[in-house]
């Protein structure tokens, strides 16, 4: 009786509103329903498109967000114009600090403040060793790079030169002038 009634049932519905096979125009109208989707599955979803749609091989496709991350990277390795400026004061918290501990916990609260690690980040979570209390932990906050520009020389090539002055800068912020 049960699946007299579902059969009935999915008659109905498939009449009234219609089966899967039929896709909205917008969706239909991209495809290229002359290639077998077993085969290529790209061409028939996306065909029609794809023949109807004029793309230049010497041109680049870039999405905003890569525009947007070019445009960025492009003014981050700009030479420093603004110096010490924007970080000055931070700087001299930090300097003034009675401690070495001191100034630990003043940079972390640089850190916190402006969304920027230091050499470390400080994070507190419970104790391993004892529960019912709380351990500060340290831990290092990753490369300012992906990997792979350290490791593919041609990546290294491009960036070596700002890196160096980026880490010589550093050094020199962090009191190193040596290095």
């Amino acid at each position: 009786m049960v699946k007299i009634i579902v059969a009935a049932l999915s008659a109905a519905v498939a009449s009234a509103f219609g089966t899967i096979s039929e896709l909205p125009r917008e969706i239909s109208s991209l495809m290229d329903e002359t290639v077998d989707p077993c085969t290529d599955f790209y061409s028939y979803s996306c065909g029609t498109w794809q023949n109807n749609t004029l793309l230049y091989d010497n041109q680049n496709i870039n999405v905003h967000t890569v525009l947007a991350a070019d445009k960025l990277v492009e003014k981050l390795l700009m030479p420093n114009t603004l110096g010490l400026a924007p970080i000055e004061d931070h700087l001299k918290a930090i300097r003034s600090a009675n401690s070495t501990v001191e100034a630990i916990f003043r940079g972390a609260a640089i850190a916190k403040a402006t969304g920027m690690p230091l050499f470390m980040k400080l994070t507190v979570s419970g104790d391993n060793a004892d529960a019912t209390r709380y351990a500060l932990y340290a831990e290092h906050p990753g490369l300012p790079l992906e990997e792979i520009f350290f490791e593919e020389p041609v990546l290294w090539a491009a960036i070596e030169k700002p890196y160096r002055e980026y880490i010589a800068t550093t050094f020199t912020l962090a009191g190193r002038a040596d290095a």
